[in-house]
């Protein structure tokens, strides 16, 4: 069972500001993440819908988080976010110019910015293995080589202006019919040829800093159960460091994307917004689960402590949580609406 909770007596009090530009090898993450406690861990990985909560025994802020591929939209997740709408990816793709893509990853960048969105999940990088793909818009083309290269542009231009960007649907998410755990059969060969060499050059010739896992399973397993998907072939082979947020995990509908066995094989963080959603009973708590919670919240820490996330925060700045104005409304409106529920019932 690993330490947590601790500061080093060595270093004394560590911040997350301390470790911009560190090395993902350096000793010196085990030292921050003995300082973290196991409640602020869980709480990390499991809680990931549209954001990442902050950690203020470390300093990490908050993050906002949104779709899509044709620019940050506030549609899916609300926020009065205003940024600009870009030409869906299969225009992107017919253009052939991979300089012009990148210009448009840059300006999406500048919107990330401007409307304080830290994380952007996009691009999207599967094929067109049909013509009525329900997807086939969010997805460059039905050629491997033209998906990675317009992938890996967007992503060079949005990652210059410190987004951390999150390719998806990683794997095999070619089609939207029974998407939501349909089964995806195929042979490794094809897998490697075709449906994971966009994500393959993302990764390689953009450096890509996140990667969303899809809802399908290849064979019978959950894509972002897959160790063989997640960490043999996107962390020790292709050389990914960064962050794996699933696809969405807000409903019990999703359930079957098991937060043990994802945690298991390299997927970090859930796509969540409903807290009672996700939670670790105390026996789940083994040291082999803490220890891969605890790498899925390096792996998240140091994909946000290089992302503009980062901007005017400092060795000495602090991060306070702050309960916002409406859920005191909301509260109030509950206990009102009780009371009321109450008096009629009783009197």
């Amino acid at each position: 069972m690993p330490e947590m909770g601790k500061i080093s007596e060595d270093y004394g009090k560590l911040n997350v500001a301390m470790f911009v530009g560190l090395d993902y090898d350096d000793e010196l993450w085990d030292v921050l993440l003995d300082q973290i406690t196991l409640d602020e861990m869980t709480e990390l990985v499991r809680m990931g819908g549209y954001a990442t909560v902050p950690i203020p025994s470390i300093n990490l802020p908050g993050t906002i988080n949104r779709d899509g591929p044709a620019g940050i939209s506030d549609r899916l997740a609300g926020g009065r976010i205003s940024a600009m709408a870009f030409p869906v990816q299969t225009v992107l793709a017919s253009t052939w110019n991979v300089d012009l893509v990148e210009e448009m990853g840059r300006l999406v960048g500048e919107d990330s910015i401007h409307s304080d969105v830290a994380g952007w999940y996009a691009p999207g990088v599967n094929l067109h293995r049909l013509p009525f793909g329900g997807r086939n818009f969010e997805y460059f083309s039905e050629d491997n080589f033209l998906s990675g290269q317009m992938g890996a542009s967007i992503v060079a231009g949005a990652q210059s202006k410190g987004a951390f960007t999150t390719v998806k649907h990683f794997a095999l998410n070619e089609q939207d019919t029974n998407r939501i755990g349909g089964a995806i059969f195929a042979n490794e060969q094809s897998i490697r040829e075709l449906y994971l060499k966009p994500f393959e050059i993302t990764v390689r010739e953009a450096n890509v800093s996140a990667a969303m896992a899809s809802l399908n399973r290849i064979g019978a397993r959950w894509s972002g159960a897959h160790e063989g998907l997640m960490t043999e072939t996107l962390r020790n082979e292709w050389g990914f460091e960064g962050l794996v947020v699933t696809d969405q995990a807000s409903f019990s509908v999703f359930e079957y994307q098991d937060i043990i066995a994802g945690q298991e094989a390299g997927t970090n963080l859930w796509l969540n917004t409903d807290s009672s959603l996700w939670t670790f009973d105390e026996e789940d708590l083994t040291p082999t689960v803490v220890n891969n919670i605890r790498k899925s919240t390096k792996d998240i820490l140091y994909t946000i402590v290089n992302s503009h996330a980062m901007n005017g925060m400092s060795s000495s700045s602090q991060v306070v949580p702050v309960t916002p104005l409406w859920k005191y409304w909301l509260l109030g409106a509950n206990i009102l609406v009780g009371l009321l529920a109450f008096l009629v019932f009783y009197l």
